[in-house]
């Protein structure tokens, strides 16, 4: 179960290029589902539709690392 997962592992990082990029790099390592990876700043985030996102500070920066049944991903919204 999803909730039950979500982190267990938890990554922070003072800067980042964007945790989307660490998540992907963490994944061909074999991280564990639902590995939280945090960042205190990034210098190329990229929000929803590939969209820049700006870091000033005091922001949410994280991705979630989810293997989800394809089938049910339309059952996710934001965590």
């Amino acid at each position: 179960m999803i909730k039950n997962n979500i982190g267990k592992k938890i990554y922070i990082f003072d800067k980042l290029s964007s945790t989307m990029d660490k998540s992907k790099e963490l994944i061909n390592n074999g991280v564990s589902n639902g590995t939280v990876i945090v960042a205190r700043y990034q210098t190329e985030g990229r929000g929803s539709n590939n969209r820049d996102w700006i870091s000033e500070g005091n922001d949410a920066l994280f991705s979630i690392i989810l293997d989800v049944d394809k089938s049910k991903v339309n059952l996710l919204s934001i965590i």
